[in-house]
């Protein structure tokens, strides 16, 4: 991979593309957050300790219009029209484009997306999830690496999502995300899958069932058994409550997760998409060790294990907030001797969109690789395998 500029060179670009957020602030010593979750509220409290005026948290979640936050109001959008002078913070990764969209069709004059505020000023506005995508571009081993992929993609749209995304890290531009955009619905591109009437699914990050469903679509409800990997207590519940009502037969759930070994490890548990286990995390034999630590913890297992005397997994998918590569060094024996097809997440850490394809092909060199991104936000690209 050959880039045109010097990491310098870039990241001025970056910073002459629009006026620095503290410049717009002015005199007014005023600001704006889009985002009343926990991003915003982290950017709210950094704001508020350094003198600036947050005159409004901006969301769009009824539920929470009228409702303060470090006794600061949360209105929406249309509410927040007569401040359209303000500067405005995105406080959110997963809606961040979809918010400057909206902020744009409103006349809002002077919107900073989350990227670029963690790019220029990350120990003002750190995003621990994105605070190294721009430098990863720059590291010459990974710049080889990039380029090694390019070559093991399989088609002409695969090499454009890569190339885009990478334009993106460099720019900041999220347009390159919306040229990266698939036309079709995340995790089932069955023109790639080639599903089979009795497939093996295993989910790895069931949520609340919707992988399994849209499995389920595809597939026309033609299986051999599915498995459902998923360690947070709340999903879980709403995982079983789908299952339930569903009615499928030869459904599997499994409250853990997946990881390269097998024990008790610290875990995130949000109850919502973004469950994790955190990084560097450290794996115990048993919860006795863990008795002195306050962390929340979860039972993982390798698939190797769980999957020894059971019938072999025809496809995997993953979705683990950042633990894929643990997860699959757990599978590496099913993947080289049975050549799963394989749908896995590689947006969580920066070197995961290559790292993990160059992985897959050190365990089986005969698969074939495809790269499908599915919004228009940083989340949600997909490696298959097959």
């Amino acid at each position: 991979m050959k880039l045109s500029l010097s990491k310098k060179q870039y990241l001025n670009k970056i910073k002459t593309s629009q006026l620095d957020l503290f410049e717009t602030i002015g005199k007014n010593n005023s600001v704006l957050i889009f985002g009343a979750g926990r991003l915003g509220r982290k950017f709210l409290t950094k704001l508020q300790e350094n003198g600036i005026i947050v005159k409004a948290v901006i969301d769009e979640n009824k539920l929470l219009w009228g409702s303060k936050i470090n006794n600061i109001e949360v209105i929406p959008v249309k509410h927040a029209k007569k401040y359209t002078d303000l500067p405005v913070v995105i406080a959110s990764i997963l809606y961040g484009n979809e918010i400057y969209k909206l902020l744009k069709k409103n006349n809002f004059k002077y919107i900073y997306t989350p990227y670029y505020l963690n790019l220029i000023n990350s120990k003002f506005f750190s995003i621990p999830q994105i605070s190294n995508m721009f430098e990863s571009v720059f590291n010459y081993k990974n710049q080889s690496d990039i380029s090694k992929v390019e070559k093991l993609l399989s088609d002409k749209e695969s090499k454009m999502v890569l190339n885009n995304l990478i334009k993106f890290r460099i720019t900041a531009d999220y347009k390159y995300i919306d040229n990266a955009r698939s036309k079709y619905k995340i995790f089932m591109e069955k023109t790639i899958l080639g599903l089979m009437d009795k497939e093996v699914f295993v989910d790895c990050g069931a949520y609340d069932g919707d992988s399994i469903e849209l499995f389920l679509k595809a597939a026309n409800s033609k299986y051999d058994k599915i498995y459902g990997f998923e360690p947070d207590l709340h999903n879980f519940r709403e995982l079983k409550k789908w299952h339930k009502d569903s009615g499928k037969k030869n459904i599997f759930l499994i409250k853990k997760g997946v990881y390269s070994q097998t024990g008790i490890i610290n875990f995130d548990d949000a109850g919502t998409v973004d469950s994790k286990i955190p990084n560097k995390s450290k794996i115990y034999k048993d919860k006795t060790e863990l008795s002195l630590n306050k962390n929340n913890y979860i039972s993982v297992i390798k698939l190797d294990k769980y999957f020894a005397n059971k019938s072999k997994p025809t496809l995997i998918k993953m979705d683990i907030e950042g633990a894929e590569v643990e997860a699959l060094m757990g599978a590496e024996k099913i993947i080289k001797n049975y050549k799963p097809k394989l749908a896995i997440s590689v947006y969580h850490k920066p070197t995961d969109l290559w790292n993990i394809i160059l992985m897959l092909n050190k365990f089986d060199s005969s698969y074939k690789f495809y790269l499908r991104h599915f919004t228009d936000e940083i989340a949600d690209t997909i490696c298959y395998a097959v």
